[in-house]
């Protein structure tokens, strides 16, 4: 219901001027990847351990009422090629999303070891980038779509 209402909202009302920012560039994914890898030392200011409580100027927003997690110093797509993968005939695509790409790239280090103990080669596109999730659970959910297509 409450998903509901917020769509209804972004379509009534339209997007805030920050999240419309904010959801353009993730779906650019040069200017989020690059935006992500300065994040763990820009952010730091502005972390609690692994979470974010609260961000500056335009970006509070963002995390009134909430914190976000903080952004890995390394990402899951630099963590798989340190794994020793061997050469299997059984392949499978891993698809990390942003959370785990680059919030909490550990949580993907375990499947793949699985998935090679189990015969299977695990392949990391790197043009993978954002799922729209936060859009959607924002109420913009033609954002959301949109970055769907492009996975």
């Amino acid at each position: 219901m409450i998903m509901e209402i917020r769509q209804r909202l972004v379509v009534d009302k339209g997007q805030a001027l920050t999240q419309k920012a904010i959801f353009s560039a993730v779906n650019n994914r040069k200017l989020f990847h690059t935006m992500l890898s300065a994040a763990p030392i820009l952010g730091k200011p502005f972390a609690s351990g692994d979470l974010i409580r609260h961000l500056p100027f335009f970006l509070s927003e963002l995390t009134e009422g909430y914190s976000l997690p903080a952004i890995a110093a390394d990402p899951f797509r630099g963590k798989l090629k340190k794994i020793k993968q061997p050469e299997l005939k059984e392949k499978t695509a891993f698809y990390a999303g942003c959370l785990i790409d680059f919030a909490y790239p550990e949580r993907g280090e375990l499947p793949v070891k699985i998935l090679n103990k189990a015969g299977i080669e695990v392949i990391f596109s790197e043009e993978q980038t954002y799922c729209g999730t936060p859009a959607r659970y924002n109420g913009a959910y033609e954002v959301a779509a949109n970055s769907a297509v492009k996975l």
